[in-house]
């Protein structure tokens, strides 16, 4: 999935879009989840944060925004289901 969005993105970079990508990408990692965060699938999580970067695409949730507590102790809450977006849209965000 991962190397489809890169292919995707790369191909329409430049072509001055407004493009927002969303996702359950079951991935921890601090620049969504905070300092705190843990990784998980370190090379995948990377590679996704290499592509978002890449590309000019912002986190489009806010940075440690929980999308489901945790349900017990030693337990992670989740925030895996990401948006990132281009710049020329960010503010226009709810």
């Amino acid at each position: 999935m991962l190397l489809k969005l890169n292919n995707t993105l790369r191909r329409i970079n430049g072509l001055n879009h407004s493009t927002v990508v969303v996702g359950d990408f079951n991935f921890y990692y601090p620049r969504w989840g905070g300092p705190e965060a843990r990784y998980n699938c370190r090379v995948a999580v990377e590679y996704l944060n290499e592509v978002t970067e890449n590309n000019g695409l912002e986190l489009g949730i806010e940075l440690g925004l929980i999308i489901r507590p945790a349900k017990g102790a030693g337990i992670n809450p989740l925030i895996i289901n990401l948006s990132f977006v281009t710049l020329n849209i960010i503010d226009y965000l709810i």
